[in-house]
């Protein structure tokens, strides 16, 4: 809803004031479920005066807020808990219940919420401080009624702060509304002369509860001159680091893979292993080729050479056609027998002698790809074979 327009401010709203207490969690980790808020007294230094605070001003707030006075929903919603009196921050908590208790008025009912507890238990905020309107700054008055009475001692929330009470940035608020987060309507209790350039600047716990899309470039700067300090969910947030891979992010195929790979079943390989394992594969296959044609050569020589069907010095040509094809070995098997082609493979020792020749190139070649096979190294079959007939020439 738009703000309506309202002259003088600061003269007709006090303002809210921020004091300080102390908060802790117990051994436990257990957040105090209630806390001293205000007390009575008199602090006559302040920059907007003296102030005094009565018991019955105490009675006075205690009242307004049983009332819903500052309150949401016509007081059905408690007082926010912010972080550093950012009021449009995520709560820290809410303050559902009031009492006074002697000089003192108390929150007897707190409700924190998961950042708030994080904040507390993760020791980034250790003070308490409310803030409320006194009887002697004007008084409250509702935002969606300017022209309505301003109700003095009213209590509008409370913040996790870590300044002390009357000593630096103890804010005092004439505007709720202010559009203008420079507004000269958020004054500072300060010695500090400068108390605007200081209003502007943040501390890292003020920046650290801010979403990374709020973030300005001096939020940016500090965030990364700091960095070491955030939490590891602070890093991901505002990305120093990326998240870690959370176990349901896993589809099912990939939760079996994982399973498997603990259980033994899978085998995680390095690159390099790899390639030395497909060079140890395809090693063999070529050996595994190599014994294949080695047996093609033999049943030829056997079978067709000495029946006369070819001629000793086919011996290789139809080893290749069959190695290509199977069914060429048919086709030798259907060629007729031939006596006179027999007896001359037999007669003299240069036939024999090639096909010895042969036999023996066939069963070195298998020889040097077995040994290349097991020490990993890939060769191919003429590769193995041109190494074979060296290693016959040498007489190895």
């Amino acid at each position: 809803m738009p703000q309506p327009a309202v002259k003088n401010t600061k003269e007709k709203f006090a303002g809210a004031l921020h004091t300080l207490q102390p908060i802790r969690a117990d051994s436990n980790d257990e957040l105090p479920s209630e806390i001293m808020l205000v007390k009575s007294g008199t602090w006559p230094n302040s920059v907007k005066g003296a102030l005094k605070i009565t018991k019955a001003d105490l009675e006075e707030m205690k009242a307004n807020f049983d009332n819903g006075v500052g309150r949401a929903g016509g007081g059905s919603i408690g007082l926010p808990i912010d972080f550093s009196h950012n009021e449009w921050a995520e709560a820290a908590g809410w303050i559902e219940e009031v009492e006074v208790r002697g000089n003192a008025l108390w929150a007897t009912k707190l409700e924190w919420s998961d950042v708030g507890r994080t904040a507390i238990l993760g020791k980034r905020f250790k003070c308490l401080s409310p803030s409320f309107y006194p009887s002697d700054r004007g008084g409250y008055v509702d935002p969606e009624d300017y022209d309505s009475e301003a109700k003095p001692n009213t209590l509008v929330g409370a913040a996790l702060t870590n300044i002390p009470f009357f000593k630096g940035l103890t804010a005092v608020k004439a505007d709720k509304f202010a559009e203008d987060d420079n507004d000269d309507n958020m004054l500072f209790i300060s010695d500090i002369k400068n108390e605007k350039d200081l209003k502007m600047s943040k501390t890292l716990d003020e920046v650290r509860i801010l979403e990374a899309s709020a973030l300005e470039a001096d939020d940016k700067a500090l965030l990364e001159a700091h960095k070491d300090e955030l939490s590891q969910e602070e890093k991901v947030k505002f990305g120093f680091t990326t998240a870690p891979v959370e176990a349901d992010q896993f589809s099912a195929e990939d939760r079996q893979v994982l399973a498997d790979i603990r259980d033994g079943k899978k085998v995680v390989m390095s690159k390099e292993d790899v390639d030395a394992l497909n060079a140890k594969v395809e090693s063999s296959a070529e050996a595994t080729k190599a014994l294949t044609r080695a047996a093609i050569e033999q049943e030829i020589t056997d079978k067709h050479i000495a029946r006369g069907a070819i001629k000793a010095d086919q011996l290789e040509r139809w080893a290749t056609l069959i190695e290509a094809d199977e069914a060429n070995k048919e086709l030798l098997e259907n060629l007729p027998d031939n006596k006179l082609v027999a007896d001359e493979n037999e007669i003299g020792d240069e036939g024999k002698d090639k096909v010895d020749a042969a036999v023996e190139l066939q069963e070195k070649t298998v020889e040097v790809m077995k040994i290349a096979a097991s020490a990993g190294t890939k060769l191919t079959y003429a590769e193995a074979k041109k190494q074979a007939q060296e290693a016959l020439k040498e007489g190895k």
